[in-house]
């Protein structure tokens, strides 16, 4: 009975260190899509993971870092625009040499001068979901479909756009407070309430 207490233990234990694993990831992941300046590669994560050791990882832990403590960003391998450009313009090459003849290629290649680097990314991006769009089985195009369709949710109103609004609506109104989360979603609801005002 010891030996299968201790088995679930350990399994528990494995389980919630990959499930901030794969939080942690996903914090970064978003990091680096928002702060292009900086290399998203191992060295970088395993900086950023040693300089919060115990602290949790977060998206708004790690902007708060690189706004408040320079070190960090010093810490962070750099990335020129130049390289980035570069970087986006041979994805965008690889993706439209699938379908387009070495004329309208070369017409395509002829805009790059005039993007700005988001416009590329956005570009890089689109080819990115044609190209997946086009692999996929129509199994597979039936669930992008469904994670793509609009919102059955309201936007929550302005006045409740603030955490400390919110809890003073469950707190003296909670029938109105249910009516609002039914009305604009919980994960709308939660997302305000994480934020510190």
């Amino acid at each position: 009975m010891q030996n299968f207490k201790t088995e679930m233990a350990l399994r528990k234990e494995i389980e919630r260190e990959e499930q901030q694993e794969d939080a942690d990831n996903g914090a970064l992941h978003i990091f680096f899509s928002v702060h292009r300046e900086f290399v998203d590669c191992l060295a970088a994560r395993k900086a950023i993971k040693t300089y919060f050791a115990d602290s949790p990882l977060t998206v708004q832990n790690l902007e708060d870092a690189v706004a408040v403590d320079s070190s960090l960003s010093r810490m962070l391998p750099r990335q020129t625009e130049t390289d980035d450009r570069q970087a986006l313009e041979q994805a965008i090459v690889a993706l439209l040499k699938g379908g387009n003849s070495p004329s309208s290629l070369d017409h395509e290649i002829r805009k790059f001068p005039y993007k700005e680097i988001h416009e590329l990314v956005e570009w890089r991006d689109k080819l990115v979901r044609i190209k997946q769009a086009r692999e996929a089985s129509p199994e597979e195009l039936r669930q992008i479909i469904k994670a793509t369709a609009p919102s059955q949710f309201k936007p929550v109103p302005e006045i409740y756009q603030n955490r400390s609004m919110l809890i003073s609506l469950a707190n003296e109104n909670v029938n109105e407070f249910k009516a609002l989360v039914r009305k604009c979603g919980q994960a709308q609801i939660n997302a305000i309430l994480q934020k510190r005002d």
